[in-house]
């Protein structure tokens, strides 16, 4: 049993949107209403510089992430994952996930996004990649509370 970064594909989205947690589901929902979660994942993919998937030999695709291009400054970066990635490789991937920001930095100084106030574990997980999450500027869209992270770089 392994588990390994690779550049990601449709079927990966495929075999994570039934596996992602309930948050993220309702993140990226909010951002596409009219679309079913496999559809979000491969737009995700297809607006993105840069992604990942992140695979387990055994089940397949347990997350993906990459960032989205704003301008030379600034980026979106994002991160889709199943309950299994948290409960299995979290500890493994804070000590990788250094060299993956760089790369998701790229020549930005600027990465940022908003995570739901409800999702408790991505937000600690955001902390530990060195992200600050703004809780004092929240935002409502449609209905579900987001807090905007980000990190600078000079």
């Amino acid at each position: 049993m392994g588990v390994n970064v690779i550049a990601p594909t449709t079927e990966h989205c495929k075999q994570l949107a039934p596996r992602l947690r309930p948050h993220e589901i309702e993140e990226v929902t909010v951002a596409y209403p009219d679309k079913s979660i496999e559809d979000i994942l491969i737009t995700c993919l297809e607006i993105s510089s840069e992604s990942y998937c992140i695979y387990d030999d055994e089940l397949g695709c347990i997350a993906l992430f990459g960032v989205t291009v704003v301008d030379e400054e600034s980026g979106i970066p994002w991160m889709l994952s199943s309950q299994h990635f948290f409960t299995t490789y979290k500890r493994r991937f804070i000590k990788e996930t250094p060299d993956y920001i760089d790369k998701l930095f790229g020549k930005r100084k600027h990465l940022y996004n908003y995570v739901s106030a409800k999702n408790k574990l991505s937000q600690r997980w955001l902390k530990h990649l060195g992200f600050t999450i703004h809780k004092d500027k929240r935002v409502k869209f449609k209905n579900v509370l987001f807090y905007p992270f980000d990190i600078k770089r000079t």
